[in-house]
């Protein structure tokens, strides 16, 4: 028996030797359903004519300048580095990972997240100009 897939607004069926645990016929139905992916950012703000590359450098800079006022040395990378922002404090070094975020249902989303990539992971919510962090650096 075939199963449909879980986005509504899809009428693709997966087929019956699909893992039983699949969901989705795409990765772009996965992305749609949960409400991930490069429109995002235009359904907030449908007056915008910025790119998801636009959009994911003003993340970084709002995290930097956060961070900024916070104290830390701050270094962007200036093409395709395996992390966002160095950051220096007090002899220390850290790698941060920043990525845009969307609230839907009440939870934060985000694109893929790499565990090993980063030792901060910074979240900016564009609908809320909010900046959250993990670990947490509220306290700092």
């Amino acid at each position: 028996m075939n199963r449909k897939c879980l986005n509504k607004n899809c009428n693709n069926f997966l087929s019956a030797n699909e893992r039983s645990d699949k969901k989705f016929c795409s990765n772009k139905c996965r992305l749609e359903f949960h409400g991930m992916g490069v429109n995002n950012f235009r359904n907030l703000n449908p007056n915008s004519k910025i790119n998801t590359r636009q959009i994911g450098f003003i993340s970084e800079m709002k995290v930097a300048i956060d961070l900024s006022f916070k104290g830390y040395e701050v270094f962007n990378s200036l093409y395709n580095a395996s992390c966002d922002i160095i950051i220096m404090r007090d002899g220390k070094t850290q790698r941060v990972e920043v990525k845009t975020g969307f609230i839907k249902c009440g939870k934060l989303r985000t694109g893929g997240i790499k565990p090993d990539a980063h030792d901060i992971l910074a979240i900016y919510d564009v609908a809320n100009d909010k900046i959250i962090y993990s670990p947490d650096l509220s306290s700092e």
